[in-house]
């Protein structure tokens, strides 16, 4: 064939054409294809036609002249005056015109020769059951969208989808060797046109759920660890040291006073670790409370200490100069908190001054945070 095609016929020709070869479209291929209905629209209208599949087009009026722009891509065959049979023969896009007897515009067809995805998809669906895949094509490249449950699914999908556009050794019997040249003195030049052929594309866009709830739990897990040591170390640890020493304690007169602290009111400034000293401090909090509704009438006073920002210790030394500076901006006073602050309260609260105060939390961050 031309690069155009044109098929010249009235109906009586088509019917003799037909009749005289039957055997190049047998009636049950093109009855067992897909059917389609256009309208009298001179404009163009798309039909979507998967590789080496068919279609049928009723037409509106009789057809009289049909021409294939490329014949590379797809073949239009008339089976009556009313209907064409069009066969994807390549990927790629022509146009198709069907002229009425006095040589008006009945058709225009743009048609577009995809491979049929259709049967990639219901393999997904069979060797990847918990997925939920997409499969498109744009200009004869495979884009995968949805979602899989692991990063070995989305692998799989890859995979099937190559298999797919690539094909295996049978395949290659669809493109043809061509040789040239050749005598007694010499051999032949064999041409392979599937070694240079253009080769699809794999687009993976799909998204894998499962890795999210993976990575959760093992974040829930951390932060779970995290705050068990936290919570040994600042509350447990407290309680277990008062109950060892609570028989040492001088009956009137003996003092327990905890080290809580401002991130027990504020939640703390992160995540994990910060979540957890939180916690262990607000807990020590109840803690205090508790033991001193215990110990108050044995003449023992229980009372905490919630310090704020304290500059000069190993547990703030690490922060950086912006934090710094904007902690020391939340406060009243204007400066960072010094142990000498909090040793002051400690003291106060050991002294003998402080014997009717008690389940108390007294504040030293500067105005930070007051009111409670």
């Amino acid at each position: 064939m031309k690069s155009c095609t044109r098929l010249l016929a009235t109906t009586v020709a088509m019917i003799a054409t037909l009749a005289a070869e039957p055997a190049a479209f047998a009636p049950a291929t093109a009855e067992a294809a897909s059917r389609a209905q256009v309208g009298s629209n001179t404009a163009s209208q798309r039909v979507k036609l998967g590789l080496n599949k068919s279609v049928v087009i009723d037409l509106p009026s009789d057809a009289y002249d049909i021409l294939v722009a490329n014949p590379t891509v797809a073949d239009a065959v008339t089976r009556t005056a009313r209907r064409i049979y069009l066969f994807g023969k390549a990927v790629g896009q022509t146009n198709i015109f069907v002229f009425g007897p006095n040589g008006e515009q009945i058709v225009s067809l743009d048609l577009a020769v995809e491979r049929d995805v259709a049967g990639l998809e219901d393999y997904i669906k069979r060797f990847i059951p918990n997925s939920q895949i997409k499969v498109e094509l744009i200009n004869d490249n495979v884009v995968l969208t949805g979602t899989v449950d692991t990063p070995l699914d989305s692998k799989r999908a890859v995979d099937l989808a190559t298999i797919f556009v690539t094909g295996g050794e049978a395949t290659t019997g669809q493109y043809s060797q061509t040789a040239s040249g050749g005598s007694q003195n010499g051999g032949v030049d064999i041409n392979n046109p599937d070694q240079t052929r253009q080769k699809s594309k794999i687009v993976n866009l799909l998204q894998i759920i499962g890795e999210d709830q993976v990575t959760l739990k093992v974040t829930v897990a951390e932060v779970s660890r995290t705050v068990m040591k936290q919570l040994g170390v600042n509350l447990i640890g407290a309680y277990q040291v008062t109950a060892a020493l609570n028989h040492l304690l001088t009956r009137p007169g003996g003092r327990v006073i905890n080290i809580s602290s401002i991130a027990a009111y504020t939640g703390g400034s992160g995540a994990g670790a910060a979540q957890g000293y939180a916690a262990a401090k607000a807990g020590l909090i109840g803690l205090t409370y508790g033991m001193a509704r215990e110990l108050a009438p044995q003449g023992v006073t229980v009372n905490a200490v919630a310090p704020g920002f304290v500059a000069d210790t190993g547990f703030t030394e690490d922060f950086p100069p912006e934090r710094v500076q904007w902690l020391v901006g939340q406060t009243l006073t204007g400066r960072a908190g010094e142990t000498a602050d909090v040793a002051a309260a400690v003291s106060y609260l050991a002294s003998p001054d402080a014997s009717w105060v008690c389940g108390q939390v007294l504040h030293v961050n500067g105005g930070t945070l007051f009111g409670r």
